[in-house]
């Protein structure tokens, strides 16, 4: 699936807010370098736990995958 980029070098469109937030409704997270207030709290009222590191996504996310596997037990 395609998703296009909310922020555009430090505005976003609400309609593609939207459209992102349809596509990955289904999800428990988002892992993401950077991420601004208004899409932040948005994710927090769908039940969408965001994730913020300057990392390698591989890193980032196996360490997420450790933590909610412990959580679960």
């Amino acid at each position: 699936m395609n998703i296009a980029n909310f922020c555009q070098g430090g505005y976003g469109e609400e309609a593609t807010l939207e459209n992102i937030m349809k596509a990955i409704s289904d999800c428990k997270a988002v892992l993401v370098s950077k991420i601004g207030e208004c899409p932040k709290e948005k994710l927090h009222k769908a039940g969408i736990q965001t994730v913020e590191a300057y990392d390698l996504i591989d890193k980032v996310a196996l360490e997420f995958y450790k933590q909610a596997m412990n959580q679960e037990q």
